[in-house]
C-alpha cells in the first residue's frame, strides 16, 4: 500500500475510528520499542520517531477538524446575536409633570419594536398630590374614581391601577400585533393617560420625534 492509499484511509474514517487506530498504534509502537530495547538503543528510538509522527499526524487531523467546527459554531452564535440585536429594540420615555389641579403625573413608557416597527408599549403613570397642597389627596381620588372606569382585561389592551402610598399607578399595556381598535371604548381613545397613540408598524425614529415634542426624555 503506498502513501497516497494510506492518507486516503485516513481521510474517511471518522474522528472516533481515528483517536481508536490512535491507540492501538500507540500500544503497538510501545511493544515493538519494549522489544528492540533488549538488543538496540538505535531501531526502537527510530521505530519510537517514525511512530510518533504517525500518531501526532492523525492527532492533527482530528484537532484541525474540531477546531473548524468550533469555529463554524461561534460564528453562527454571533451571526445569532447580531441578528437579536436587529429585529428587536425599545424606546424607553419619561417625563414628571404637575396639574393646576394639585396632582404630580409621573409618566414612565416603554415602546417594543421588530424591525423598527412597533409592536407594543408598556404606559405607566403614578399619580400622588403635589407636596404641600392639602386639596390633592381629594384631587387623586376624584381622578382615580374616573379611571376606574377605564381599566380592561383585555390581554391586548390591558389597563390595571394599584394603590401606592398617598395614591396610585395605572399601567397601560397594549399589544400592537393583536390590537382591535373597533372593540376599544371610546372613552379610552380620549384619555392621554390610557390612550393609543400611534398604530402598528410605526418607527421608533417616528415616535421619538413625537415624543420628544411632547416635552418626554427618550433614550
Amino acid at each position: 500500500m503506498n502513501q497516497n492509499d494510506t492518507n486516503n484511509q485516513l481521510n474517511n474514517l471518522s474522528p472516533e475510528e481515528l483517536q481508536k487506530t490512535q491507540v492501538i498504534n500507540l500500544k503497538d509502537l510501545e511493544e515493538i520499542v519494549r522489544i528492540e530495547k533488549r538488543t538496540s538503543k538505535k531501531p526502537a528510538i527510530i521505530i519510537g520517531i517514525i511512530g510518533l509522527s504517525l500518531l501526532f499526524g492523525g492527532v492533527g487531523v482530528q484537532v484541525s477538524n474540531t477546531l473548524k467546527e468550533k469555529r463554524e459554531a461561534e460564528q453562527l452564535v454571533e451571526q445569532r446575536r447580531a441578528e437579536e440585536i436587529v429585529e428587536k429594540d425599545y424606546l424607553s420615555c419619561e417625563q414628571t409633570t404637575s396639574t393646576a389641579n394639585s396632582l404630580d403625573y409621573n409618566y414612565s413608557i416603554t415602546y417594543d419594536f421588530e424591525d423598527n416597527k412597533l409592536v407594543g408599549s408598556t404606559k405607566i403613570l403614578s399619580v400622588t398630590p403635589t407636596p404641600n397642597k392639602p386639596e390633592g389627596a381629594a384631587e387623586v381620588k376624584k381622578y382615580k374614581d374616573t379611571l376606574q372606569k377605564l381599566v380592561s382585561t383585555k390581554k391586548e389592551y390591558e389597563i390595571t391601577i394599584n394603590d401606592i402610598p398617598n395614591g396610585f399607578v395605572i399601567t397601560t399595556n397594549i399589544d400592537y400585533e393583536n390590537l382591535d381598535l373597533t372593540k376599544i371604548k371610546p372613552e379610552n381613545t380620549k384619555d392621554k393617560t390610557v390612550s393609543i397613540d400611534y398604530k402598528k408598524g410605526d418607527s421608533k425614529e417616528k415616535i421619538m420625534v413625537d415624543m420628544k415634542a411632547k416635552k418626554f426624555t427618550c433614550k
